[in-house]
């Protein structure tokens, strides 16, 4: 049983490395908006899981139902083996583990959590031909491992809270790694012993603590002009002038002379409001323009609300939600009852699992003193009386 504790790997960060580390907290918080995920969404994905034991496979020989094989059926790239829907508590062993092995397998739509600081999510040793895609690994010391392992695809999983999430050890050759999330781990990717020429790109690297990637073999960070999203190089320090999605500046992998040319920016958006404060007399409304503008075609729709209203006062946006871009009117109707001051107005817009926020300041002030029906009283009850009697005592005394 192979466990890597992080004292090993703390020797290999340098002082510069560290600081990168310490990214501003406007990208922090992207960054655990991406990694935020619908709790509905989640436990309806649970209720369609199978629980099952760990999978212990060894040889191509031990793809069998009873080794919780479900699906598929030769061991062809046309017609795999097949893991699939399973829910799995690693706790007292590898989740699932699969060695010596040469035939076409696809692990996917799998939870495999709670291996601790012992076991591994998914483990492949001495494995070619496997498939990993569309699996959440959380909790275990290597979310997805693999050693002595080639030309396997590790495609759209999520590995979140591991020690690593997923690893490629001990010449593990000609794999790709694609589309995977990897946040909060220790290391986000770590490629270590030599492995070399695979391919990674398109992958989210979200604040994983030491460091988003480590690879001390020779390998491609990126194809065909994109390489991955990362939390720690986004345009709040390194700029995409030419705004063609593509941070200008190369970022480096630490642990060699590896680096992602294309580093992606995350797509995302703004919330704005124009203009930023206004004045309302209770009874009346306060308008405003609230403007949603994409960064690097995020393409979701967004849905605004507001909060912080005054009592007595309601909150409208017409249009209530679109697609990047669009302005929209809010208009805040105050009540009579409305006391008077000054109050931040929260503007929040909602889409693709991220969420901004703006600021709108208004400010209700009361009902105005009438007097200019005060000053008619006046001139009734006073001036014209008082006209009056002057005229008839001018003609009376005449």
């Amino acid at each position: 049983m192979r466990i890597f504790y992080p004292s090993k790997e703390v020797e290999e960060v340098t002082k510069v490395e560290r600081m990168k580390c310490a990214t501003l907290f406007g990208i922090f918080l992207l960054s655990v908006s991406l990694l935020a995920i619908n709790i509905g969404t989640i436990q309806a994905q649970v209720e369609t899981l199978t629980p099952h034991a760990p999978i212990y496979i060894e040889g191509d020989g031990s793809f069998t139902p009873t080794n919780g094989v479900n699906g598929g059926g030769s061991g062809t790239q046309l017609d795999p083996y097949i893991i699939e829907n399973f829910i799995i508590d690693a706790s007292s062993a590898y989740g699932i583990h699969i060695e010596n092995t040469t035939k076409y397998f696809v692990i996917r739509n799998s939870l495999v959590e709670n291996g601790g600081g012992s076991y591994y999510g998914i483990y492949l040793d001495n494995v070619i031909n496997g498939k990993i895609e569309n699996n959440t690994c959380e909790n275990n010391n290597e979310g997805i491992y693999l050693s002595y392992s080639d030309n396997c695809t590790i495609d759209n999983n999520t590995c979140e809270n591991n020690y690593h999430g997923i690893s490629l050890w001990s010449s593990s050759d000609n794999n790709i790694l694609d589309n995977n999330t990897c946040g909060n781990n220790y290391y986000g990717i770590h490629l270590k012993s030599s492995p070399n020429y695979n391919t990674i790109f398109h992958n989210y690297l979200l604040n994983n603590t030491l460091n988003n990637a480590c690879d001390d073999g020779t390998n491609y960070w990126d194809k065909n002009g994109e390489g991955n999203y990362w939390s720690d190089w986004q345009t709040s320090d390194y700029p995409d002038a030419d705004n063609d999605r593509v941070v200008d500046e190369p970022r480096p992998i630490l642990g060699g002379t590896n680096q992602d040319k294309y580093p992606l920016v995350i797509p995302d958006f703004l919330v704005s409001v124009s203009p930023m404060s206004g004045e309302a007399v209770q009874g009346e409304p306060a308008s405003a323009t609230v403007s949603v503008s994409p960064i690097a075609g995020f393409a979701s729709t967004v849905s605004m609300s507001a909060s912080g209203l005054p009592s007595g006062s309601t909150a409208s946006f017409s249009p209530s939600s679109g697609t990047l871009s669009f302005t929209s009117t809010l208009t805040i109707s105050t009540a009579s009852t409305t006391p008077a001051g000054t109050y931040s107005i929260t503007i929040t817009g909602t889409g693709g699992e991220k969420t901004h926020i703006c600021t709108y300041t208004l400010t209700v002030t009361v009902v105005p003193f009438p007097w200019e029906i005060v000053a008619g009283i006046i001139v009734v009850v006073l001036v014209i009386p008082a006209a009056i009697f002057l005229y008839r005592q001018k003609f009376e005394g005449e």
